[in-house]
């Protein structure tokens, strides 16, 4: 029986290999658009125009689902972000003359 010896390289090469076909496949594959998809912290702070500081803030403060997925990663649900915005959107005061 033999059994197969990797170094170092030969694992990055994989690695590299293995993370191209995932990017295609991802790449390849429709984008979520339903609300029922979930978002990660850097989309919600776009959607919502906040910061990662404000992010954490209302993490801690369970202002917004989330869930978290290992230790450092976030994910919101899009439809509670959708729903906190409308919620705490104030029309701006050009759009109050009108």
């Amino acid at each position: 029986m033999i059994i197969p010896v990797l170094t170092e390289e030969d694992i990055r090469r994989i690695f590299r290999e293995e993370l191209s076909r995932v990017s295609l496949v991802q790449s390849a594959a429709p984008a979520e658009e339903d609300e029922d998809s979930e978002i990660t912290t850097e989309e919600a702070m776009q959607i919502l125009m906040v910061s990662e500081r404000t992010m954490a803030n209302y993490r801690s403060r369970a202002v917004i689902p989330f869930r978290k997925i290992g230790p450092h990663r976030v994910v919101y649900p899009k439809k509670a972000i959708l729903e906190f915005k409308a919620r705490n959107t104030r029309p701006s005061r050009d759009m109050k003359r009108k």
